[in-house]
């Protein structure tokens, strides 16, 4: 009878190879943001105001060299947090502001160029816990050219750095970090105000994925003179398609450059999508206001990215 010998071949048979998962070693983002604004100042300049447009465009690359990411059925945006991916991402990116004032602010003109770079690294040295580090430095140089008098001129260092732990439990995740950031202004025209150092900054996040699709964050840092509080939100109704929002508010030394204290609440919504399986659309936009001790500040930003996977 042939069918026992015809068994025992069915069954030495290999079975068939599966499909070799979708991983990805680098995503590279690129954004481009253009934000109007607008300044009203009180008393010591009663009825001046200031208009102007800031333009920016930022580039980030990510390096998994130990694991890859993996594209499982989850959404795409969650899966580095959910698979624990170790991971280490170059950044650099400019910006340009240009404003005009009204007469009553007497006149004139104020441009300024910004340069950040950072470098920063997740490492996982246990299932849950990871360790985190930081390093970058920010240029800005502005110049005020008034109508009358004399211009006035600053260039502003800020090297920085950060270490931090990321501790896991499932899908939620609990991190503290500590900033320090220094600063080394040159001034002309003008009093230098700006401190040499600021102390450690303190903060404190937590995030928690809810059914593989619902992420929820929140943050408090602790800054000079004040705090930074952020809360967002983000549903993912399919793997390629997601919706966020965020709410900040801050009050202190907002800027690293200054002694002056602020209050700042910023917040809006975002929409992310994956036209493919490998390459990601966004589209932000984010109002400001921001009040200082001479000023009111409104600001309107509009941004656009495209985030790239490469195997």
């Amino acid at each position: 009878m042939p069918f026992p010998l015809l068994l025992a071949l069915a069954d030495a048979a290999p079975a068939p190879a599966l499909p070799a998962p979708d991983t990805t070693r680098v995503t590279l983002s690129l954004s481009a943001t253009v934000a109007p604004e607008s300044s009203t100042y009180g008393a010591s300049a009663q009825g001046s105001n200031s208009s102007g447009a800031r333009g920016s465009g930022n580039a980030d690359v990510t390096f998994y060299p130990w694991d890859p990411l993996v594209d499982d059925e989850s959404p795409r945006a969650l899966q580095s947090f959910l698979q624990r991916t170790s991971y280490v991402a170059l950044a650099a990116g400019g910006q340009y502001l240009n404003v005009a004032y009204s007469p009553a602010a007497n006149g004139g003109k104020y441009a300024q160029e910004f340069v950040p770079a950072s470098a920063t690294a997740r490492v996982f040295v246990l299932p849950r816990l990871a360790l985190l580090g930081a390093i970058g430095a920010d240029y800005l140089h502005d110049e005020r050219t008034p109508v009358t008098g004399f211009p006035s001129t600053h260039d502003v260092w800020e090297p920085w750095g950060s270490v931090g732990v990321d501790a896991r439990a499932d899908d939620a995740s609990l991190t503290l970090q500590w900033q320090f950031v220094g600063v080394d202004e040159t001034a002309t025209g003008t009093p230098s105000t700006a401190p040499g150092f600021f102390l450690p900054r303190l903060s404190l996040a937590g995030r928690i994925v809810l059914d593989r699709r619902y992420d929820v964050t929140a943050s408090l840092s602790l800054i000079p003179d004040g705090f930074e509080a952020r809360a967002g939100f983000a549903a993912y109704p399919t793997q390629d398609l997601g919706l966020s929002i965020f709410a900040e508010g801050d009050h202190g030394q907002v800027y690293w450059n200054s002694t002056t204290d602020y209050d700042t609440i910023l917040g809006g919504p975002a929409v992310t999508y994956w036209v493919s399986r490998r390459v990601e659309l966004a589209l932000s936009y984010t109002p400001q206001w921001v009040s200082g001790p001479q000023s009111t500040e409104w600001e309107q930003t509009v941004t656009v990215g495209i985030t790239g996977r490469v195997p």
